[in-house]
């Protein structure tokens, strides 16, 4: 626990958004009204796979 690379009192947000032949895991922070894009990657295949399940 105490070489876990993200501290506790870390508020993380992820989205997963799904195309017709891609889908992206992005990172935003915490909020409503205005959020900001933090990291933004591609899925592998055997990843998206499992989220369409």
């Amino acid at each position: 626990m105490m070489n876990d690379p993200l501290p506790p009192d870390k508020i993380q947000q992820f989205t997963v958004i799904q195309g017709a032949t891609n889908s992206y895991l992005i990172e935003t922070t915490p909020g409503k009204t205005k959020i900001k894009i933090i990291n933004m990657q591609e899925m592998p295949d055997e990843v998206r796979t499992y989220f369409m399940e």
